[in-house]
């Protein structure tokens, strides 16, 4: 009898996976655990995710770095058995009002945007329209939204079907000319990851850009039931989706960078502390560190900011510590930047708002007025 016990436990059937693939607020542990006991596909989704971001699912944002990256996630417990997770796939669908996005952030954001999990978000924040609302819009086209729905089922089917018979998936490839086009994007956003480039106060979102353009582009290829390889043009429209997306998450989640908001600030004070003459401004850093704002106080950032601004073209340094700023560009030349393409100084006038006067080119930049100086 023990013998026959011993040889049915042995053999004791494995429940089949369970596929489930939305959830709405879960712990990251528990995620973790039901991609492994069930399918490993999944989609944390919520219209109103307030509760979500403070909530429990947030917690240990490590969980969905190592569950994105790729590779098999092994996940130790203390009071139950280790398990791991074989190429889980993960969605984040959620919608936040901006407020409570930004006390998110407030308190997490070095977290979240430093360990990269806000990096590999599309982020949109679409225009308001409260109080433009009038009338009904017209109601959605329902052959397309069933169109939709039905290209849905067929592929979260299919994706079930490989996922309990334990099939291949299909292997996705870029066309030669997609190759050359892919090599050339991901150069571009390098390049941007330079000093001074768009990308270089936020490295770690542009780190992760091309990934996101490389699987945008192949989600595409597959929903629309396109042949072959993925093509350029599909490459192309992933990247400009994702392009546009990048420049909500620089202005509305990487916000104005340290060095941007110091040279802001040095800018008032020195309106404030020191009296122009000709429309320059003369002073000595000694004057600047006595009743600059606290943020300046600390001299390597109070001189980050001074070589900002010389790098601007609105600072010239007299020696050491003695300094002439001005409103417009001091130099008869192009500066090394030029403020409202690699940085955007709001104290100081746009580049594309200041010119040199080829009459008189001795006199440096000054401001154009409405196309006239």
């Amino acid at each position: 009898m023990e013998a026959r016990q011993i040889d049915l436990y042995d053999r004791k059937p494995i429940s089949p996976p369970t596929p489930r693939f939305i959830y709405k607020d879960i712990t990251p542990n528990a995620l973790a655990h039901s991609l492994y006991k069930n399918i490993s596909l999944a989609c944390l989704v919520s219209s109103e995710s307030g509760d979500l971001f403070n909530g429990k699912a947030m917690q240990e944002l490590g969980i969905y770095n190592e569950i994105w990256s790729g590779s098999s996630v092994t996940v130790d417990r203390k009071s139950s058995d280790d398990f791991s997770i074989t190429n889980p796939r993960l969605t984040l669908a959620l919608m936040i009002q901006p407020d409570i996005l930004y006390r998110f952030l407030k308190k997490r954001g070095s977290e979240a945007i430093e360990g990269g999990f806000l990096s590999r978000f599309l982020v949109i924040n679409p225009n308001s329209y409260i109080g433009l609302r009038v009338g009904e819009n017209s109601p959605p086209n329902k052959e397309i939204i069933n169109n939709f729905h039905g290209r849905m089922r067929q592929m979260m089917q299919q994706s079930i079907d490989i996922e309990i018979n334990n099939r291949n998936q299909k292997l996705l490839q870029f066309t030669p000319n997609a190759k050359e086009k892919w090599r050339n994007i991901a150069m571009s956003i390098e390049k941007n990851m330079e000093q001074h480039g768009f990308y270089h106060h936020a490295n770690g979102h542009g780190s992760k850009l091309m990934d996101n353009i490389s699987r945008l582009a192949g989600i595409i290829h597959t929903f629309e039931g396109l042949e072959g390889d993925i093509s350029s043009h599909t490459l192309e429209y992933a990247y400009s989706l994702c392009i546009r997306c990048s420049e909500h998450y620089m202005k509305f989640i990487a916000g104005t960078p340290e060095i941007v908001t110091l040279t802001n600030q040095l800018v008032i004070d020195i309106r404030k502390i020191v009296v122009p003459s000709a429309s320059t401004y003369r002073f000595c850093d000694s004057k600047i560190q006595q009743r600059c704002h606290n943020s300046l106080r600390e001299k390597q950032k109070r001189f980050s900011a001074y070589q900002l601004l010389e790098q601007l073209g609105h600072l010239k340094k007299i020696d050491a510590v003695n300094f002439e700023f001005k409103e417009t560009i001091l130099t008869r030349t192009d500066p090394q930047l030029k403020n409202g393409k690699h940085y955007n100084v709001s104290e100081l006038p746009l580049f594309s708002e200041q010119r040199i006067d080829p009459n008189y080119p001795a006199y440096g930049f000054h401001l154009i007025n409405n196309g006239h100086s």
